[in-house]
Formats: structure tokens, sequence, C-alpha cells
């Protein structure tokens, strides 16, 4: 969809990101591939961040999610300077 929807996805924009996986959730149970409470989801690495804000945003329409060792308390974690990635970030 180019690199202006790519950029759309970043930084102060992330919650379109979010908003794009759920909108895509809703659509499959709108044209029935699948029933609410029926889809299950997995993230790593950045994805573990995103599935963590679709649990929250609509908890009722997925089934269960995989989060390999989920990214989802950011604040705390890029202030810990003792975690080796931390620095670089």
């Amino acid at each position: 969809m180019g690199y202006n929807w790519y950029l759309d996805g970043k930084l102060k924009k992330r919650a379109n990101t979010f908003n794009d996986f759920v909108d895509v959730a809703r659509h499959l149970v709108k044209e029935k591939y699948v029933a609410t409470g029926n889809i299950s989801i997995s993230g790593r690495c950045a994805g573990r961040e995103l599935m963590g804000a679709a649990v929250v945003q609509v908890p009722k329409l997925l089934g269960s999610v995989n989060l390999a060792v989920p990214f989802v308390d950011i604040l705390n974690t890029m202030l810990d300077a003792t975690l080796p990635l931390t620095p670089p970030e």
C-alpha cells in the first residue's frame, strides 16, 4: 500500500497498525470466514505488541493469543538500561 501507508503505522501513528489489525479480524467475522471468539492470533518480536493491543481492544472477538515473550510494558522496558537491547533502541 506504499511507503506513506508504512509511515502511518509508526511512532505517533502506531495506533493505526493496531486498528488495521482489528479491522481485518472484524472483516473476517463479517464475511463469515470465522466466528466471533474463534480467531487465534500469534505474535513475535514487534508483533507481540500488536497482539497485546488487539486483545485489549477486542477481547471477545479473539479466542486465543500466543505472545512469544510479550513486549507490552514498553515504558519500563525501554527505561531499563540493564537489558541488552535497550541502549541501542
